[in-house]
């Protein structure tokens, strides 16, 4: 199974298997909650796989295996060489998590996501995007570059940057160019026609349309603009905004944020050739369901 069809195939949480499984743990001489975020966790999956007592005979330990550059400042054991020793240890079964991974019929993946030393064992998963980090005590670990590359090959399909690109428009600009406009996309979350920065606790002292206008030359194609002051509200969306927007660029999608109560607010949007827009707590509230989106989305 691919990785779309993973994720095409994932449900709403069945809620009378979670309501079953709540009076499941109810019903047995325990205190309340005694389990904790194990409870949780279980009714979780009696949710997700639709059953009363779910089947988690399947399962896997994942390793991600890495060398961090900060070894240089004497603070651990042994060097960078023994990590690579260990991941290959673990592709052929044999280190200590392999053996009590065994013993409770557990399949074991190690994944190279930053080993120093190359890897020989084929049975490593590789998505290294370079070989150990820097040392944090006297530079950045990686480069936002590498954090991209990082994000990309760990199969993402799009990156959102939002206050870099207020703050750092040449580094955004690159980044365009570098990995495609079909990948990146400007998050501009605006307050009263102002860009906000940094979770939204700073205005910056361009206007929504001028950094759109900015990245514009350089091929821009994907924009998401949230009105802050809209969202979560389920009010309705800032028609004027985004209609103001997509017809100054015509070229560019602009996906609407902030706002959505209501089904009918999607058909407005619709109806005013806005083509895409994001839904949260119409969802969470049961406003707007799965069904309806599958269906428009065909």
């Amino acid at each position: 199974m691919t990785l779309e069809q993973t994720i095409s195939a994932i449900r709403p949480l069945d809620e009378k298997s979670m309501t079953a499984a709540r009076n499941r743990f109810a019903n047995i001489a325990m205190p309340l909650g005694g389990l904790g975020l194990l409870q949780d966790a279980i009714v979780q999956l009696a949710g997700i796989l639709g059953q009363l007592v779910p089947d988690i005979s399947r399962r896997a330990a994942v390793v991600f295996c890495a060398d961090n550059g900060v070894v240089a400042e004497g603070v651990t054991q042994c060097g960078q060489e023994v990590t690579a020793t260990v991941a290959e240890n673990m592709g052929r079964g044999e280190s200590t998590v392999c053996l009590m991974a065994k013993q409770l019929g557990m399949d074991v993946f190690p994944v190279d996501i930053g080993v120093a030393q190359p890897i020989k064992s084929e049975k490593v998963l590789q998505f290294a995007v370079r070989r150990g980090t820097a040392n944090f005590a006297h530079e950045p670990a990686m480069t936002r570059k590498e954090a991209l590359e990082a994000v990309f090959s760990s199969g993402a399909k799009r990156a959102i940057c939002g206050s870099i690109a207020a703050t750092q428009p040449d580094m955004f600009s690159r980044w365009l160019a570098d990995f495609g406009p079909q990948r990146m996309v400007l998050g501009a979350d605006t307050r009263d026609g102002l860009i906000s920065i940094n979770g939204w606790q700073q205005a910056a002292t361009m206007g929504v349309e001028e950094l759109i206008e900015h990245f514009r030359p350089a091929g821009l194609s994907q924009v998401i603009c949230t009105d802050i002051a809209q969202d979560g509200m389920l009010n309705g969306p800032s028609t004027s905004l985004y209609t103001k927007l997509q017809a100054a660029f015509p070229e560019i999608d602009i996906t609407v944020s902030g706002g959505i109560g209501s089904w009918s607010d999607i058909e407005e949007l619709d109806r005013l050739g806005l083509r895409s827009v994001i839904v949260g707590k119409a969802i969470y509230e049961g406003r707007i369901s799965f069904d309806q989106l599958r269906v428009a989305a065909r």
